[in-house]
């Protein structure tokens, strides 16, 4: 087996190279400065000049939401344009693409977990780019998987559980938003699923192109979220302070760019098609989180 992996710096792109190197699977992961995505010729270069491949996964976005309101040309253009370039360029070559995507597809208005057929609303740019590249994708690529997830953490790059962490480590009190409910997924969880979902495709389980979604079974809201990570903390290190965590609701808490309030995903296509069975997000957290801590005590 032989992947292209776009955007590997990432939180997921780190644990799909983990992944690779675990199963000995060869990967080419060219790096930011090796690729940039947004240029279509430097894309198709990167493609022919890496074939064979078995495999494209894009996990490579335009992640910083609040940014994105007021660089909407950047993100439509990292998250939307390139993919779509990058499908067509899949199509002509005929290797499969696999597109990692978001649950800010979702307005956040349903009161029951969003399936594959669920209509979308985006409610920022951000929301809006990721929805148009994963058109782009299904559109321009026949052989094409597009995966939606969420709450992503990870011990690499920037995410939640480590901001947590850090600020614990000094504030004894934080307000965090408990109105707004979605699924914590470790990154490691969706790297696996991905090499879970290529292994079955190259055996031979081609009629499973199309959309899934994929996250951590059950669902929380971010205050109960941040209250768990202290616990998770606490348990590792009898040393890290208490924290008080104070709920507050969004309105509270104002930002550039609009969070949909419920993103709960039903992962049931998933496990159907490919046998990816979700894990609790509270045994993922509690899995990962000595990785993660050590690696904020690194960063510090």
């Amino acid at each position: 087996m032989r992947i292209l992996l776009l955007g590997g710096s990432g939180q997921v792109g780190h644990e799909i190279i983990n992944a690779c190197a675990k199963m000995g699977v060869s990967y080419i992961a060219p790096s930011g400065t090796e690729l940039n995505i947004t240029d279509s010729k430097m894309l198709k270069r990167t493609l022919e000049h890496s074939l064979p491949l078995d495999f494209v996964v894009n996990a490579s976005a335009y992640t910083a939401v609040d940014k994105a309101e007021s660089d909407r040309e950047t993100a439509f253009m990292v998250n939307a344009t390139a993919p779509g370039v990058l499908a067509n360029l899949c199509a002509d070559l005929d290797i499969p693409l696999l597109h990692i995507s978001t649950d800010y597809v979702f307005d956040g208005s349903a009161t029951l977990p969003y399936t594959e057929h669920s209509a979308t609303g985006p409610l920022g740019v951000y929301g809006e780019s990721k929805l148009e590249g994963d058109r782009h994708v299904q559109q321009n690529c026949p052989h094409s998987i597009v995966l939606r997830t969420a709450w992503v953490f990870s011990e690499y790059g920037a995410n939640f559980v480590k901001t947590m962490l850090r600020l614990g480590r000094t504030r004894s009190e934080l307000n965090v938003v408990s109105d707004q409910f979605g699924c914590p997924t470790e990154a490691s969880y969706i790297a696996s699923a991905i090499m879970t979902i290529i292994r079955s495709v190259l055996a031979g389980n081609t009629n499973s192109w199309g959309l899934y979604n994929f996250t951590g079974s059950g669902h929380t809201d971010w205050a109960s979220f941040a209250m768990a990570i202290f616990n998770q903390a606490q348990r590792i290190d009898p040393d890290y302070p208490i924290v008080q965590v104070n709920a507050i609701s969004t309105a509270e808490y104002p930002t550039a760019a609009s969070r949909p309030a419920y993103t709960v995903l039903d992962c049931t296509k998933i496990m159907q098609v490919f046998g990816v069975v979700p894990e609790d997000w509270r045994a993922m957290l509690e899995r990962s989180i000595p990785g993660i801590y050590q690696a904020v005590l690194n960063e510090i």
